[in-house]
């Protein structure tokens, strides 16, 4: 009887000492700086604050630690900046020019399985890091860079001085996203245009630049210059509906701004290439029927990227010369009865007149 009561007497004393309304979560994630943390023991929630393994946000902001055994504190530092923590104790306190500020906090730090846990909050913000929670994707974000994915499918997309969410869909080994998000996420507008043919076409455009992208579902138009895939292992369309919305393949996109394309698991990134580009322009006359000649001639010109815009250069002709091949007018403009293609991987251009 007496060994049954002290069983009890342990066990209420072992319950007491577990704190209230404390559980660990694998579900929580810790995004430090634009990068997710992973330690060796959970996060965990006491009385609705996370607390996380010292060393893992402490080395991630940059900070020393120094554990002192003798009375199980610690103190952590920035630069001039020190904060005194002590296992148990609601109390710490922040070392700065000479002076000590005793600071209470809602949790006191703990040790679950030999890693001590501290609130990320309190540490963070006393060294000036902001902090937000997002509880739909139940994640701790400490400074900048953080882009919470909102939807199943949905990405953060990066592209000149903005960054929104956005829906994906995967087709044939593509990325697409839909058109009239992408134009609202970068301020441009996606409207209806008639063409030289008076035909209705979609057209992104960005009104700051003046950059205008024609879509002709399987490739866009730029400045007269149609963007496709000539070569087999490489076609695809440029744009997709799916339930009535235009998709754009952000691959296709990227070659048309002149931008390097980065899709990791949650963001996609397009940066500008900063140097300027240059692309070789063959000319070969078809048949009627569509028969090739059978030969390609020399080089005749180049198109070049400059200023957020395509221009077609002369090299070894006299824009008069052009005029008279049928493939430019005066202004060097691209005449309708030619089609002109660019392949962005081997950075060759085509021009096709027909007759």
């Amino acid at each position: 009887m007496k060994k049954t009561r002290m069983a009890w007497i342990f066990l209420l004393a072992a319950i007491l000492l577990v704190p209230t309304r404390a559980f660990a979560s694998d579900q929580i994630r810790l995004f430090i700086k634009g990068s997710y943390i992973h330690g060796d023991v959970s996060p965990m929630i006491v009385n609705n604050r996370t607390l996380v393994p010292l060393r893992l946000v402490s080395e991630n902001l940059g900070c020393d630690v120094n554990w002192r055994p003798e009375d199980q504190s610690i103190r952590i530092i920035q630069g001039a900046r020190a904060l005194d923590l002590k296992l148990g104790s609601k109390t710490a306190y922040i070392l700065e020019n000479g002076g000590k500020k005793a600071i209470s906090m809602d949790v006191s730090p703990l040790v679950v399985k030999n890693r001590t846990l501290v609130p990320i909050r309190f540490i963070s913000e006393n060294f000036g890091e902001k902090v937000t929670w997002d509880p739909d994707n139940k994640t701790v974000a400490i400074g900048q860079g953080y882009s919470p994915k909102k939807a199943l499918g949905e990405m953060t997309l990066r592209f000149r001085d903005r960054s929104f969410n956005i829906k994906t869909k995967a087709f044939k080994g593509q990325t697409m996203v839909p058109a009239r998000d992408f134009a609202k996420g970068m301020g441009w507008s996606y409207v209806n245009k008639p063409n030289e043919y008076e035909e209705k076409v979609p057209v992104l455009w960005d009104t700051m630049k003046g950059i205008e992208i024609w879509n002709y579902g399987d490739c866009f138009q730029c400045d007269g210059i149609n963007f496709a895939f000539m070569d087999g292992g490489n076609k695809g369309l440029a744009s997709k509906q799916f339930q009535g919305q235009d998709y754009l393949s952000l691959r296709h996109l990227a070659d048309v701004l002149h931008a390097d394309l980065t899709i990791s698991q949650d963001q996609i990134v397009m940066q500008e290439k900063k140097q300027p580009a240059s692309y070789k322009l063959y000319y070969k006359p078809l048949l009627g029927n569509g028969e090739s000649y059978g030969y390609e001639a020399a080089k005749v010109n180049s198109i070049q990227f400059k200023n957020h815009h395509y221009f077609i250069m002369p090299m070894n002709k006299t824009p008069e010369e052009y005029v008279r091949l049928g493939i430019y007018d005066k202004e060097m403009t691209p005449k309708g009865m030619c089609n002109f293609y660019m392949n962005p991987d081997k950075k060759i251009v085509e021009v096709a007149s027909q007759g």
